[in-house]
């Protein structure tokens, strides 16, 4: 007796998957489609069950909130029969570190970063098409504290999920991609905290980085806080303009000059890691599951 399961029937759904991956594309636009939809991969298809993988746990809790009845009412149009959809997450691969440094050698934020710069350029003359941003390495940098085995991992975890997918790595899609790594080691900064650092360090009030002031006492810190607030806490350029009463433009502007800066200038660079280190304990390490810290 031929099964559900059997390669021609699994061939057959792929077709349909497809479609219904077509739909999406065009329904929802090109960014939620190539965020969410686009790294699920089709596990099982039969008669009863449909089974999708997502990146990871975040992706898979919010594809199934947000887009799982609309997957699988298109899934029963296109092939008229109407399954259970269940969206599961695959056990993360483990990759051989290859060549990694010491704990010691990656404890700065600097020297993660140049750590990450060089392993994304190896990765991307092994890999065809695997690219990822500056401003995704800082990102990666300032939120895994000096654990050089962790920093690989999350590379790989890109290009993974980039492959599957086939859409590059974002600023964006990094961030979901990488959510349960990042959660491990995060301390929730908040943006009143960056502010609040900022204006000690600075002797300055923090209504101060949110005033129209164009003083140069004023402006650098303005600026280095937005940098820091898109380092320690993600978000995005619109919603950092918004808590410093800008537009995104000029929070696009603070944050491309600042990381320029740290790069070029060793008095900035150093600035700039002496507000992380005191926002966050480099030190620490992942919080336990358990809620103890």
């Amino acid at each position: 007796m031929t099964t559900s399961s059997s390669p021609q029937k699994k061939n057959s759904f792929a077709d349909v998957w497809r479609r219904v991956r077509s739909i999406l594309a065009a329904e929802l636009g090109e960014r939620p489609y190539a965020i969410w939809i686009a790294p699920l991969a089709l596990v099982t298809a039969d008669d009863a069950r449909i089974v999708i993988a997502c990146a990871n746990e975040d992706a898979r809790d919010a594809v199934a909130e947000r887009y799982g009845q609309k997957i699988a009412d298109l899934l029963a149009r296109q092939s008229g029969l109407e399954r259970a959809v269940d969206f599961v997450c695959p056990p993360t691969p483990h990759h051989a570190v290859v060549a990694a440094p010491q704990e010691s050698e990656v404890s700065s934020f600097e020297l993660r970063f140049a750590f990450l710069q060089r392993r994304a350029v190896r990765m991307g003359h092994e890999r065809a098409g695997f690219a990822v941003g500056d401003d995704v390495l800082r990102m990666i940098a300032a939120r895994i504290p000096k654990d050089a085995r962790v920093l690989e991992q999350a590379l790989e975890r890109l290009a993974h999920c980039s492959a599957a997918s086939g859409e590059p790595v974002t600023f964006e899609s990094a961030q979901i991609w990488l959510a349960e790594m990042l959660r491990a080691y995060d301390r929730r900064i908040t943006v009143d905290e960056v502010k609040r650092c900022v204006s000690r360090r600075y002797g300055l009030k923090t209504g101060d980085l949110e005033s129209r002031s164009r003083r140069s006492e004023i402006v650098r810190p303005r600026q280095l806080a937005m940098y820091a607030t898109r380092l320690l806490t993600g978000k995005s350029f619109p919603d950092i303009g918004r808590h410093f009463d800008r537009d995104h433009t000029t929070a696009l502007y603070a944050v491309e000059k600042m990381a320029s800066l740290a790069l070029t200038n060793p008095e900035i660079a150093a600035e700039i890691d002496e507000i992380k280190r005191s926002l966050r304990d480099w030190t620490a390490g992942p919080k336990s599951t358990d809620g103890r810290n």
